[in-house]
């Protein structure tokens, strides 16, 4: 719980309505999202969307200003994470796809969404420090986003300012990026 004077609690707000809800999206500095339906509408508006906790990540949005962090997924038999690669390939749209094929979803903790977020804010407002690492570590992962086969049919140009959250990355690189 939040009380200040700069912060609404809309999602428990008398105010609420579909009009509202398009205004927001629309006039908002950013939106932050799980990429499951109104962010398309800041989409439209090109407003910067963080999106976290998001899959697949093969719909990942690179024609606009983003930072993608999708949930953990780890084999269920030995419990290691998956490449970028295997994100890719198991793209699915159902948790039951996941499940069939031996992949655990985990949602990403607390302190994870809250550090992204941070960086996002940043990011947005022009004071996002990246190191060589973290460049490095981005150029990375749109190589092999590009050199996936998918790559043409979902996606033709990556916007400069999208982004693979810069902690997730980090804390993931040898089996994401391994």
């Amino acid at each position: 719980k939040v009380n200040h004077e700069n912060v609404i609690d809309y999602a428990t707000s008398d105010s609420r309505s579909d009009f509202l809800d398009m205004w927001l999206m629309a006039n908002c500095k950013f939106c932050i999202s799980t990429a499951l339906g109104l962010d398309a509408v800041a989409s439209c508006f090109r407003r910067p969307i963080l999106f976290v906790n998001a899959l697949p990540l093969k719909h990942m949005l690179t024609s606009q200003e983003h930072v993608f962090v999708p949930k953990h997924l780890k084999w269920k038999q030995t419990g290691v994470k998956l490449s970028v690669e295997e994100y890719l390939q198991h793209s699915y749209n159902s948790s039951v796809e996941y499940e069939n094929n031996g992949i655990e979803i985990c949602s990403l903790a607390p302190l994870e969404i809250k550090n992204v977020a941070i960086e996002f804010a940043r990011r947005v407002g022009n004071n996002w420090s990246e190191s060589c690492e973290d460049r490095r570590w981005q150029q990375e992962f749109w190589k092999r986003l590009k050199q996936w086969d998918g790559y043409d049919e979902w996606h033709s140009w990556i916007h400069p300012k999208a982004r693979i959250g810069a902690d997730f990355i980090r804390e993931n690189s040898k089996t994401f990026l391994g």
